[in-house]
């Protein structure tokens, strides 16, 4: 699996519906899964566990200003982040957040870093 290094932090807002805890979270790196059958596919924004533990802190899942934060710095590298949504609650993990993605994400961020992970 390529891993793309991210070195930002977000914030939550604690304004989702798995968690109310406002917090900073590093955010260490991220991966694209492009599902073969189609154009769509998954973006793993993999966490540090040190700042966010989900067994006391809940899922960051839902949080609209993680989300928006984690938009803002895609669009500053280029990656067409519009189309991004949360992935169903069962496919976050305790150390990633996971968005499905369009395939103008999917071109855009293959532009931008390059690789990305067919599935």
């Amino acid at each position: 699996m390529h891993m793309q290094p991210i070195g930002i932090t977000i914030q939550t807002s604690g304004e989702g519906y798995w968690s109310i805890i406002n917090k900073d979270v590093r955010i260490t790196h991220a991966v694209v899964h492009k599902y073969d059958d189609g154009d769509w596919g998954e973006l793993r924004v993999i966490f540090d566990v040190r700042d966010w533990d989900t067994k006391s802190c809940g899922l960051i899942y839902t949080d609209p200003l993680a989300k928006q934060q984690l938009q803002s710095y895609l669009t500053t590298l280029g990656v067409d982040s519009s189309g991004l949504v949360y992935s169903e609650q069962g496919m976050q993990s305790r150390n990633y957040i996971s968005f499905d993605i369009d395939q103008a994400f999917i071109d855009s961020w293959e532009k931008v870093f390059g690789t990305l992970e067919i599935l």
